[in-house]
């Protein structure tokens, strides 16, 4: 598309947060374009996230984080990280890049996130993950709170307010020391993309720099996503649907006599058989974090 609704102004926070299609979009009155077409599309999203994981209904930071997490690894839309570097991996334009279902349902269904309340007193939060040689793009969101007020009456029409919002960083260290920052001093969001450059157990690190004295306590969402891990259990649940298939054929074959004589010379999976490579084959989507 040639739109968007990003915004001009670098002093604001960057919007949008992440792109949807919009153009020549089928509805029943024909053909439409516009960010009014995209909106729904993320809605949808979240409504699956929702069925997935209930509890994230009454998480708005957490299902941010886990949306701008799972974004398509499509380079024109999708911004990146530098070793040692502190931007953050979000484009003008295109936030953090084009909304993407299957990869914000495995961040869910999986467990990739966490949701924090850093108390006043604490300043640093870690967590770890593991990077295997199939995670081609690992990506590591975090988004936190922005509270707006609205003064006077909720009767009367009132402009709501912009209070001071905390201030959040974001690392993530490799096991061979390189690590990648975003810090942001504006907005709610910090996004950090790379290729990771060695496998092994990787280090987040939220530090909290500043909050307001009227809110010392900040609430955060934390999500993660590898690229390869999610491409694995794809082609893990389509190895146990072609053992089930198999398994069906061996099932219609033992029930027709002839057919099954005609392929005696070949293997036949049985349920149990096929039960037992499935749950082999769906283990790497289930590895340690």
């Amino acid at each position: 598309s040639t739109f968007t609704s990003y915004s001009t102004n670098s002093s604001l926070p960057m919007k949008p947060d992440l792109v949807a299609p919009g153009d020549g979009i089928q509805t029943p009155a024909g053909d439409n374009s516009g960010t009014s077409l995209s909106c729904p599309e993320v809605a949808g999203v979240i409504a699956l996230l929702y069925q997935l994981r209930p509890a994230l209904s009454s998480n708005q930071a957490l299902t941010k984080a886990i949306m701008l997490a799972g974004i398509n690894a499509c380079g024109q839309l999708m911004g990146s990280s530098s070793a040692g570097g502190t931007a953050t991996a979000m484009l003008a334009k295109t936030g953090a890049g084009l909304l993407d279902a299957k990869a914000a349902s495995y961040i869910a269904s999986n467990n990739r996130y966490a949701g924090v309340t850093m108390g006043s007193s604490m300043s640093t939060y870690t967590k770890t993950f593991t990077v295997s040689s199939s995670d081609t793009l690992t990506r590591v969101c975090l988004a936190w709170l922005k509270n707006n007020r609205v003064s006077g009456s909720h009767t009367v029409p009132s402009t709501p307010s912009n209070p001071a919002c905390a201030v959040l960083y974001l690392e993530v260290k490799a096991p061979n020391g390189t690590v990648s920052r975003s810090q942001r001093s504006s907005g709610n969001v910090q996004l950090i993309s790379f290729t990771p450059p060695v496998t092994g157990t990787y280090t987040i690190t939220v530090r909290k720099i500043s909050a307001p004295s009227s809110e010392p306590n900040v609430y955060f969402g934390l999500a993660w996503y590898k690229r390869g891990e999610v491409m694995n259990s794809s082609l893990a649940l389509l190895c146990s649907l072609f053992l089930t298939l198999l398994c069906l054929a061996g099932c219609e074959n033992k029930s027709n006599p002839s057919s099954y004589q005609e392929n005696s010379g070949h293997s036949i999976i049985d349920s149990a058989e096929a039960s037992t490579a499935s749950s082999s084959a769906t283990t790497v989507a289930s590895e340690p974090v």
